[in-house]
């Protein structure tokens, strides 16, 4: 056998079996047009062209930081006839502990340690006439000292320590001047979560011996202080403990003269520096995991008595021809979640939002999701309805659970007992009525190329409702989710319980969360944000302790300062009650 033959000839019959092959399974892609990128996992929307298959990617949280403001006194001011001088500046920052580090020229430094955002500042005895360097630094730690941010700044200000021109044939006149004014006059400044703040107003002056300087601290019309001092520079400062909203600021600085009784007179001369600040305090939330979540179906005649109870995820979706309906017909799957209302603080919501996660899809690949929520209603017997012992999957995963197969199951199903003539379903009860009206919607995508990646969070704004429920007007018997609308296909949205997670089911995810926002009050302890420490401020820390609530980011209920919340903060806040064992200061 010619060996040489026989090798070209195998290669000439490879290339006739390929080159047919590709050429018939190319694609042709327009000039101009970039492909879609390969790989295993999917790249960021935006970085690819319209089209084509990518991930959204969750924004960065908002980073941690401290700032420094409010300069006392302002970057190049002159200062006449003081010696003693208020230096200082507002230090910013929405979590941790400051360590503030404050130098005047060749002083001794001051150095102070903050728990919240606030003003800090020392009086320096300045002995020199001229140029004066002032520094503050600012170290953000966290509860073991790491350091998360720092913010440094430095300035100059100018002193003339000399008495003045003699005015010739008599005395120099009365005069009173503004020095330095904190937080800084101008359009309303606005503080966020500095409550209470510290007003402080200085000014300098010249005066006769028998005058006399003033100055008068006005919150909002109401007078708060005064100071009398002949003495210059004459200095007031007040915490402002009012609470949120817009505020006026007024000081009124006068010279008087000292009557035959030693009281102060009439005015000889006078300032006046007024203006608006806004104090605003950071939303503060917490989260509140549901009490209980299941899924009802009727896609099929033999699911309408099942109760899926233990199962990892919840779903809604359109039918498979059962309830005698049409193949695809729209919500024939519902989830029914309930939180528990003991948990919900009653405070004045900015918004509470119900979130789930995606699991994943089920049916059609081409599908498009409108998931409503209604509010289930007193159905007599019906509810409180019973989440259940139903689980579809392995029997291990099962037994861990101690759950049993969806068929035997007892709890809420789509009709139970009386409502459907399968004997299995004798051992369920019916799903409860609910509010046809919409209280909130979103839109899930499962098309291809353009579908919500798995482990998409995804939010209903539900506020009013929880508002209702916090207040005790709105009874809480659950939300029932649902897609009442069909393109004709049959399709299934899956998303977490809280059962995946709690039995490390494999493939889970978060179940249904309650994310509850609102403004903290001014008085330390305040939680509620209502001007009053009282049990209910005790119970959300109390949740909180127990597991029952997480806090979110901008919520610390470390009262004593350890880094941890524990039992020994409740203790703490025990002591900050407005009455006695914690009553309410109003009816509630």
């Amino acid at each position: 056998m010619n060996i040489k033959k026989f090798v070209i000839d195998c290669l000439l019959l490879v290339g006739f079996l390929v080159i047919p092959y590709s050429q018939a399974h190319s694609v042709s892609i327009p000039p101009g047009v970039k492909p879609c990128p390969g790989g295993p996992v999917l790249p960021p929307c935006g970085s690819v062209p319209p089209g084509c298959p990518c991930r959204t990617v969750d924004p960065e949280p908002e980073p941690v930081t401290i700032s420094i403001s409010s300069l006392t006194p302002q970057e190049a001011s002159f200062i006449e006839n003081e010696t003693d001088i208020l230096i200082g500046a507002n230090i910013s920052f929405s979590s941790g502990i400051a360590r503030v580090k404050l130098t005047v020229d060749d002083f001794s430094p001051l150095e102070k340690t903050l728990s919240s955002s606030g003003f800090v500042g020392k009086r320096f005895t300045i002995t020199e006439t001229g140029s004066h360097t002032a520094k503050i630094e600012a170290t953000l730690v966290n509860a073991v000292g790491k350091t998360i941010d720092m913010d440094s700044t430095e300035w100059e200000f100018t002193t003339d320590l000399t008495t003045g021109i003699e005015v010739p044939g008599g005395p120099k006149p009365p005069n009173i001047f503004f020095t330095s004014l904190s937080p800084e006059p101008g359009p309303a400044s606005v503080f966020e979560s500095v409550m209470p703040i510290l007003i402080v107003g200085e000014a300098g002056f010249s005066l006769g011996s028998d005058q006399i300087a003033e100055l008068v601290l006005f919150i909002d019309g109401q007078k708060v202080l005064s100071q009398l001092s002949q003495g210059s520079p004459i200095f007031i400062a007040d915490q402002f403990n009012t609470g949120p909203g817009i505020h006026t600021i007024r000081i009124e600085a006068s010279v008087r003269e000292i009557t035959d009784s030693g009281m102060p007179g009439g005015i000889l001369a006078s300032d006046v520096a007024e203006w608006d600040i806004e104090l605003k305090s950071n939303p503060v939330s917490i989260i509140l995991d549901a009490q209980t979540d299941t899924y009802i179906r009727t896609d099929l005649d033999i699911r309408r008595n099942d109760n899926y109870g233990m199962q990892e995820f919840i779903m809604v979706g359109t039918g498979r021809g059962g309830d005698s309906k049409p193949f695809g017909a729209a919500d024939a799957m519902r989830a029914l979640i309930r939180f528990d209302n003991s948990l919900i603080p009653r405070v004045q919501f900015t918004s509470a939002l119900l979130e789930a996660t995606l699991h994943s899809f089920d049916g059609s690949q081409f599908s498009s999701f409108t998931v409503d929520i209604h509010r289930i209603l007193d159905s007599g017997p019906r509810t409180p309805w019973v989440e259940g012992t139903g689980f579809e999957g392995t029997e291990t995963i099962g037994k861990l659970m101690n759950a049993v197969d969806p068929d035997t199951a007892s709890g809420v199903a789509w009709a139970g007992g009386n409502d459907n003539p399968d004997p299995e379903g004798a051992n369920n009860l019916s799903q409860p009525d609910f509010d046809p009206m919409v209280i909130a919607s979103n839109t899930i995508n499962n098309i291809y190329f353009n579908a919500n990646p798995l482990g998409s969070i995804f939010q209903w704004d539900i506020t009013s409702l929880v508002q209702g429920w916090s207040d005790r007007n709105v009874p809480n018997a659950g939300l029932l989710m649902r897609d009442a609308t069909t393109d004709g296909e049959f399709r299934g949205l899956r998303l977490g319980a809280n059962e995946g997670l709690k039995f490390m089911v494999p493939g889970a995810v978060k179940g249904p969360r309650l994310v509850l926002s609102w403004s903290i009050g001014s008085i330390p302890g305040d939680i509620t944000g209502n001007n009053c420490v009282d049990l209910d401020d005790l119970n959300i820390v109390l949740a909180v302790i127990r597991g029952q609530a997480k806090t979110g980011p901008n919520l610390d209920l470390d009262f004593n300062s350890d880094g941890a919340v524990n039992i020994a903060d409740a203790r703490k806040l025990i002591t900050l009650f407005s009455n006695p064992r914690g009553a309410p200061c109003g009816p509630l």
